[in-house]
């Protein structure tokens, strides 16, 4: 499965290649602001329950690298 929350491939009409889905993959694009503009309980929810399973261990967190403020561009 795979989701899409970045918004540059979906409102700028990106073509999606469908070979990879000969093997039952799921693509899914979600507009995370227009999601929590709607349904903002559900986006609390879903932040809330991400935020328990990332503390408690059972989700990772994800890999980051830390650059010096001077190398900012």
């Amino acid at each position: 499965r795979f989701v899409e929350i970045g918004k540059r491939d979906i409102y700028g009409d990106t073509k999606l290649g469908l070979y990879p889905f000969r093997q039952n993959l799921s693509f899914y694009g979600v507009d995370l602001g227009l999601m929590a503009a709607n349904q903002p309980a559900a986006v609390r929810e879903l932040l809330a329950t991400v935020y328990r399973l990332t503390a408690e261990g059972v989700l990772p967190m994800p890999e980051s690298t830390h650059y010096p403020l001077a190398e900012a561009a």
